[in-house]
């Protein structure tokens, strides 16, 4: 029997995400089943979130709160080095945590995402 490679499935969600993720750090109270644990959300997207300093073990339930929002879902993966992936039960539209991933869309969408100046070439015209 073949067992799979989890980094390669990895890496393929990383390459096949639909929603862009920005990086930032904001105080939360995560409950668990077990324990309420205060962390940092280091990674927010529309659809989940990375949380930092949570133990919370694959597949478990969390109740993320912030500033008097809660936002339920299901803890994805847990890696010692960087934190837990949590897939949110309903996408981000409305409260802190949409505003918070809505002002970080517009100003991508504003100045242009991926987008570099060209480099300029010694001794020739552009």
């Amino acid at each position: 029997m073949i067992v799979p490679d989890p980094k390669q499935f990895a890496a393929e969600d990383e390459n096949l995400r639909a929603d862009r993720r920005f990086k930032i750090e904001l105080p939360v109270l995560v409950n668990t089943v077990i324990e309420d644990q205060h962390g940092w959300i280091i990674d927010v997207s529309r659809k989940g979130l990375r949380l930092w300093g949570i133990n919370a073990p694959p597949r478990s339930r969390v109740f993320i709160h912030y500033k008097g929002d809660m936002a339920e879902g299901t803890v994805r993966w847990y890696r010692a080095n960087e934190g837990i992936g949590v897939t949110l039960d309903q996408p981000l539209k409305t409260g802190p945590l949409a505003a918070v991933w809505h002002r970080f869309h517009e100003n991508v969408a504003a100045f242009g995402k991926h987008q570099r100046p060209a480099k300029p070439v010694f001794g020739r015209k552009a």
